[in-house]
């Protein structure tokens, strides 16, 4: 089996809080705790994130420059956090449960005060909506019905979600050209791949570790007009490979030689190339591309030799990768990967072996903004120019203390959201920063709660 990633040496970035009803009357020990987000997602203008102020989830709604967002109220008392807030043709779609419907799908459009339930299983019995996958200018759900359920279809943002396939839960989907690639389980063959082309009533089976046995098709990427996945068999391992609309035979691009495993992951792809990660016995866990028309990934080896570099969180800007990886001499850093390039170029934060650990990279107004650790600073925010080697220290709170837990950097009409606890006030909740203004702003959802709630 392939070696697993080492342990690597996390940097806090939230921490879990419980918090009563009426949490926003602290006692002077505690933090004072405004809210925190969960996932964002923006429509027409407007910034929609699921959040809590307590133990129960809400939607809200923020529109550009304010400070206080607006509750969008689902049903009097909401079972779960809104979830999945996928945008699909100025529409917003997402998962939430409520007393009276169960788990379903809702959907909120521009103007609406209030989202639309489609309640795919009456009643208060609950649908479970999962996937959320759009595919050649469709949305796909799963979900269960009064009888097997399946997968749902919707062509419109308005439009009602339709069965398209009864008893068909794929747990991935991809568009390639006009043919839909999925993986799912079947009673005789395990997880398989399966491609659904047009006018097929029925998907096709592309049987990869052929009998009971499942391949577990993952990482479902287009690339170069092309699916690639990742897949195991008995002879191969979990290697890469990848198939062309129409075909029933996946070509297999074994990185680690026999049966042994490479286990490529992370896919994404940056200016026209597919980056991975993958294992081999003699150069550990690196970096790998693949280009267009080419079929022979290329090994970016960060840190030569059997010891792995661990390379994580990829993310493109501008046109070069970027992600953090480990040396022996640098501790877990900044690397970039300018495009054509077989060589990851150091951008040493926190110099020498300690790690600085850079997370949550995140594109505002042409900079790339980020999350690191130093002795001297703290954790803070940092922004890197095209093609530079030294970020910029954005020390929101200048000297040793620094905002601690920040998490889940979001862009929003050229200002960065996010979590953070600062550590002055001890508010522990959601921020707007403004570049160009250097702006630092909270955003309180208790405000937001109350105009609902009273305690």
């Amino acid at each position: 089996m392939a070696k697993p990633r080492r342990h690597l040496k996390h940097w806090p970035e939230q921490d879990e809080h419980s918090v009563s009803r009426c949490s926003h009357r602290n006692t002077p020990e505690e933090p004072v705790f405004t809210g925190l987000a969960i996932e964002f997602a923006s429509l027409k203008g407007k910034l929609y994130f699921s959040g809590f102020v307590d133990e129960t989830g809400h939607l809200y709604e923020l529109s550009s420059h304010a400070t206080v967002p607006k509750l969008i109220d689902l049903d009097e008392a909401p079972e779960t956090f809104p979830l999945f807030l996928t945008e699909f043709k100025g529409n917003l779609f997402f998962y939430a449960a409520t007393a009276e419907a169960g788990g379903e799908l809702f959907r909120i459009s521009p103007g609406d005060t209030k989202p639309t339930v489609f309640d795919i299983f009456p009643g208060p019995d609950s649908s479970s909506p999962q996937l959320f996958a759009q595919a050649n200018g469709k949305f796909y759900i799963t979900a269960n019905g009064d009888g097997t359920g399946g997968l749902y279809q919707i062509s419109h943002g308005n439009s009602t979600p339709i069965l398209f396939l009864e008893g068909f839960h794929p747990t991935a989907l991809v568009g390639v050209k006009k043919d839909l690639f999925s993986s799912a389980f079947g009673a005789q063959t395990g997880f398989e791949l399966y491609r659904l082309s047009p006018h097929d009533e029925v998907p096709t089976l592309i049987d990869i570790n052929q009998g009971r046995e499942s391949s577990h098709p993952g990482e479902l990427t287009e690339f170069d007009g092309q699916l690639y996945f990742r897949a195991v068999t008995e002879a191969a391992g979990y290697e890469l490979y990848h198939i062309a609309p129409g075909s029933n035979t996946p070509t297999l691009v074994d990185i680690n030689q026999g049966v042994a495993d490479s286990f490529p992951e992370q896919f994404i792809v940056s200016h026209g190339d597919l980056y991975f990660d993958a294992f081999t016995e003699e150069n550990g866990r690196e970096l790998y591309r693949v280009s267009r028309g080419g079929d022979t990934p290329t090994l970016i080896d960060t840190n030569e030799g059997p010891e792995s570099s661990d390379p994580i969180a990829l993310t493109e800007f501008k046109g070069d990768l970027y992600f953090t990886a480990h040396t022996e001499e640098t501790g877990y850093e900044l690397f970039r990967v300018s495009r054509g390039s077989d060589t990851a170029t150091l951008i040493d934060i926190n110099p020498g072996v300690a790690d600085s650990f850079p997370l949550n990279f995140t594109e505002v107004k042409g900079k790339l903004y980020f999350t690191a650790g130093t002795e001297e600073a703290g954790r803070e925010l940092y922004r890197l120019s095209p093609g530079s080697t030294h970020p910029t220290l954005i020390d929101l709170v200048p000297g040793e203390d620094s905002f601690s837990n920040i998490s889940l950097l979001t862009e929003f009409k050229g200002d960065l959201f996010f979590n953070a606890q600062g550590p002055e006030t001890g508010e522990h909740g959601l921020y707007r920063f403004s570049p160009g203004t250097g702006t630092l702003t909270l955003i309180d959802l208790n405000q937001a709660v109350e105009s609902h709630v009273s305690c």
